[in-house]
């Protein structure tokens, strides 16, 4: 769609995962997930660009297979509650080196974002 619509692609993919709870994606069969694409423009006219970012996040690199990004997730959560701080927004994981690159799953890079209440 980006490139239909002329935008050029900024960045790796990232989903939001829409839970009540930080950690029931990995607890659940489904959940509301939110799949962007980062891509340069200036033209907001379109119902499904949205602007992201802005705001200060706690995040961890995850590397390696998908199956053990649960743990990444619960120790950046601990650590936010360590440092006396708060979640602020749904978690993001942006796919920095992923299947769409590798063919081994050792290699995969993920960042795990999650938003600070101010």
């Amino acid at each position: 769609v980006a490139e239909k619509r002329g935008f050029p692609v900024a960045g790796s993919i990232i989903l939001t995962y829409h839970t009540d709870n930080p950690m029931e994606q990995f607890f659940k069969s489904t959940c509301e997930l939110e799949c962007m694409l980062p891509v340069k423009t200036e033209d907001h006219t379109f119902s499904d660009i949205k602007s992201f970012g802005g705001f200060n996040a706690a995040t961890a690199l995850h590397i390696g297979d998908y199956e053990t990004i649960s743990a990444t997730h619960l120790k950046l959560l601990k650590w936010i509650e360590a440092q006396g701080l708060k979640l602020g927004g749904k978690i993001c994981e942006e796919y920095i080196i992923s299947p769409v690159d590798l063919n081994t799953s050792t290699g995969y890079v993920t960042k795990v974002i999650a938003p600070l209440a101010p």
